[in-house]
């Protein structure tokens, strides 16, 4: 799996987590003219999937920051439960008007913070 390739299915589960465990689409993050931009990542490849494999995304947030949050994952197969990828993403709020960091508002850190973020 190209490393770009596994940034995308991450992020592409994070956006489905967050709209599905804590009820905030990405619509609602760019109504407030905020975004989430990728500042760092580890990726560490286990085993190769290949054409034709299934996979599932967990992702789970383990560090909340000023203006980041660190999410940890696993890319699994879908067909027995093992492990292809796993690692950690850093992610930035941006104002998407000043193209700049800027701190994650209260209301967000308030949905994001549930008793418990399990790899989901």
């Amino acid at each position: 799996m190209p490393l770009n390739k596994g940034t995308d299915y991450v992020f592409a589960a994070r956006l489905e987590q967050m709209k599905r465990c804590y009820g905030m689409s990405m619509q609602e993050f760019l109504e407030h003219n905020l975004g989430w931009y990728l500042s760092a990542t580890e990726l560490r490849f286990l085993r190769p999937l290949k054409m034709g494999d299934y996979m599932d995304v967990q992702t789970c947030i383990v560090e909340m920051g000023t203006a980041s949050v660190r999410v940890e994952f696993n890319i699994l197969f879908s067909a027995d439960g093992k492990i292809s990828c796993k690692g950690w993403a850093e992610y930035v709020m941006v104002d998407l008007k000043s193209g700049r960091p800027k701190p994650i508002p209260d209301w967000i850190i308030q949905r994001y913070s549930l008793p418990d973020d399990p790899i989901s």
